[in-house]
């Protein structure tokens, strides 16, 4: 008897340390995580307003600031656009890909400024979306005749 209740408080006490908060954690096979770093951001610094969209639609959104960045768990693997708005900073977007299985690190640091920056090639998720849009108006279109 003394060995089972033994094997359940160490059972409970393994259970227990999994689950605080900054535990490493498994990791999904088919999804990835994000990490937005603040570690470039100074207490002067605006909260930097964090966006991840995936086909135009917006899948998590949160502030950085100095005191506390962005880690987003179980994000499927594929393609993202990440957006980072602040005042008087310039607009980034950067297109990523998730894997799976793998932390993908970014930094909330933006340029002084005014205007959009730009990383990452080829064109914008809601670019493509809407070249889609298009495409299949046109090819409906010609179905009809």
């Amino acid at each position: 008897m003394r060995y089972v209740w033994m094997t359940a408080a160490l059972l409970t006490a393994i259970c227990v340390m999994n689950a605080l908060p900054g535990r490493a954690t498994v990791q999904d096979p088919q999804s990835g995580s994000l990490r937005i770093g603040n570690d470039d951001l100074g207490s002067e610094d605006p909260a930097v307003l964090v966006s991840v969209t995936k086909v135009g639609s917006i899948v998590k959104s949160s502030d950085c600031t100095a005191a506390r960045g962005i880690t987003w768990e179980k994000i499927a693997e594929g393609d993202y656009e990440v957006r980072f708005e602040a005042p008087n900073k310039q607009k980034l977007l950067k297109r990523i890909h998730i894997t799976a299985g793998e932390e993908t690190v970014l930094s909330a640091k933006l340029p002084d400024g005014k205007g959009t920056v730009m990383l990452g090639s080829g064109p914008s998720l809601s670019d493509l979306d809407a070249r889609l849009k298009r495409l299949e108006v046109a090819v409906a279109g010609m179905k009809k005749k």
